[in-house]
Formats: structure tokens, sequence, C-alpha cells
């Protein structure tokens, strides 16, 4: 089996490593291949997958493929919607009372809709604006909806 993969993330990625099939890894192979080219129109590297016999895999069959090329612990992650990344720099807005201010952070991994996050004062469990985060000045009132 084939696929693209970004070149940025392609990076990361060497044979051997486990792939996962579909949104509820409904099978499993290992990575083959890294292509050592880029393609300039779609900015991918074309990787190949093996398939164990029995798969369930289909020709012809178009799935999501997850390749995990790294693993971190005990890191914080956030919804990637409240990552606002503008000339280099990155921000997420905690919330804070009735209050959102701006805090610079570093963006690492991303996978399922987080992103990892580093920055002075973050903690596990605090509340960060993911609804209108590239609005927000570097401090505003805010009322919080939906919880």
């Amino acid at each position: 089996m084939t696929a693209q993969v970004p070149s940025r993330e392609a990076l990361a990625l060497k044979p051997g490593q486990p792939v996962n099939f579909g949104p509820d890894s409904v099978a499993s192979g290992t990575l083959a291949l890294v292509g050592k080219d880029i393609d300039p129109r779609t900015d991918t590297v074309v990787v190949r997958v093996s398939l164990p016999p029995g798969a369930g895999i289909l020709p012809g069959q178009f799935l999501n493929i997850r390749i995990a090329a790294e693993e971190r612990r005990e890191r914080l992650a956030v919804p990637i919607e409240s990552l606002v990344t503008e000339n280099g720099r990155s921000e997420i807005a905690v919330v804070e009372g009735d209050r959102a201010a701006k805090r610079p952070v570093t963006a690492g991994l991303r996978d399922r809709g987080l992103v990892e996050v580093d920055g002075e004062g973050l903690k596990e469990g605090m509340t960060v604006v993911t609804v209108g985060a590239y609005g927000l000045p570097k401090e505003s009132r805010i009322r919080i909806v939906g919880r």
C-alpha cells in the first residue's frame, strides 16, 4: 500500500515503524519504505506500508493511516484551534476567572486535533480559548459558554 505524507513529517519516519489503519485502528502494518523525493506540487513524500496477510484491507480502498513517528510522555497538549501563530510566534489564550490572557508557547507534535505546547506558567487543567482565539487582543474579558 502507498500513501503520501507531508514532507516535514516524513523527516521523522523510518522503515520498520508501526502503522495503524482507520480511525479505530482496524488493522496495523509496518512502514516498509520512505521515499526520498518531494513532490513539489503537493509537498509530500511517498511511503509504502506492508500489510500482514488477512488484514481485511481491500485493493483500491481509501484509508486514513497513523504513523507514530515519536511519542512524548508527560507533555501538555491543547486543541489545535487554540494555537495562534503569527509572524513565527505561537501563543494560546489562557482563561483566568473572567479574563483571557495570551501566553507565548512553543508548539510541538500534533496529533488527532491536539498540539503539544510548552510555556512558562502553563499547567495541566488550565482552560484555554478555542473559539475565536485569533481575534482576541492580548488580554480581554470573556464569558464562558458550553463547558
